[in-house]
Order: structure tokens, then C-alpha cells, then sequence
């Protein structure tokens, strides 16, 4: 009612320097009051739907529980014996695949046939060489978004 009243005032007339800061006091005032309303219907509506949960919320529920079900390995057989700890499925899945993808030390044959004779020693150990983090990256650029890479020859 303060705000109405200084705003029909300041049509008329200028505020005076008081009248000024009630009215921004007022504003803010106002303002704090709103957000406290919108706060507890905010806060309302959040025990409302935790106590009664809304329409379709049983159906999705059940749809999010049946996919943790199907997704969840309760068991495993390792070595012969079934192992249901998840640390210990955890760590056996983990060290598979660490085993799997893990660069192994072996030396490549070495080119050594009377059909590699145009070959000199100093291109085999080329050919023998890991790749390089560029070479690589090269490869896998060259490609297009939905192509394999180009084959050099």
C-alpha cells in the first residue's frame, strides 16, 4: 500500500529524498516477503510429492527398478567357484580387462627373408618400431566422421 501511494505521488510530483528510501525500503521489504512465500510453497510441494509422489511415478519406479535388476551381476563364477562379494567381482572384472588391454612385452619377428633383400636393415628396424602417439593420432584424423581409414599404399 506504501509503494501505490508513492508511486501516484511520484507522478505528480518529485520524491523527496526520504520518500525515496521508504519507498526502496518498501520494495525490498516486498521483495524478501516474496521469496519467503515462494520458498515455503517450494518447500510444500517437495513434502507433498515425497508423501504422495505424483501420478506416473509408481509406473517409472518400476521401470527404473526392473532395469537396475536386469543390469545388476549378483554373482560370478571365477576359477569354478561363485563369488557373489562386488568388491571382489569388481576387482576380478577390473583386472580382466587391465590383462586384456595391456601392452605386452614381446619382440616382433624381424624381417629377415631373401624377399625383403630391397629392405635395408635400417628400414626393418623402422617397420619393427611401436607406432608414435602421431602416427596414431594421424591415422584415426585422417578418417572421415562415418568412414574407415584410408588405406595407403
Amino acid at each position: 500500500m506504501k509503494i501505490d501511494n508513492l508511486d501516484n505521488k511520484a507522478e505528480q510530483s518529485p520524491l523527496s529524498p526520504s520518500e525515496v528510501e521508504l519507498r526502496i525500503s518498501s520494495v525490498k521489504q516486498l521483495a524478501d516477503i516474496e521469496l519467503l512465500k515462494v520458498k515455503d510453497l517450494r518447500q510444500k510441494a517437495k513434502l507433498r510429492w515425497d508423501a504422495e509422489g505424483d501420478e506416473n511415478s509408481q509406473f517409472f519406479h518400476g521401470i527404473i527398478n526392473s532395469r537396475r535388476n536386469r543390469s545388476t551381476i549378483n554373482g560370478l563364477n571365477i576359477h569354478g567357484d561363485w563369488i557373489t562379494d562386488p568388491s571382489t567381482i569388481k576387482d576380478h572384472i577390473f583386472n580382466s580387462f587391465c590383462n586384456r588391454f595391456k601392452e605386452g612385452n614381446w619382440s616382433r619377428p624381424r624381417f629377415s627373408s631373401n624377399l625383403f633383400q630391397q629392405i635395408t636393415e635400417e628400414e626393418s628396424q623402422l617397420l619393427d618400431r611401436p607406432f608414435t602417439l602421431d602416427e596414431i593420432k594421424e591415422a584415426v584424423w585422417s578418417c572421415g566422421s562415418s568412414k574407415a581409414p584410408v588405406e595407403y599404399s
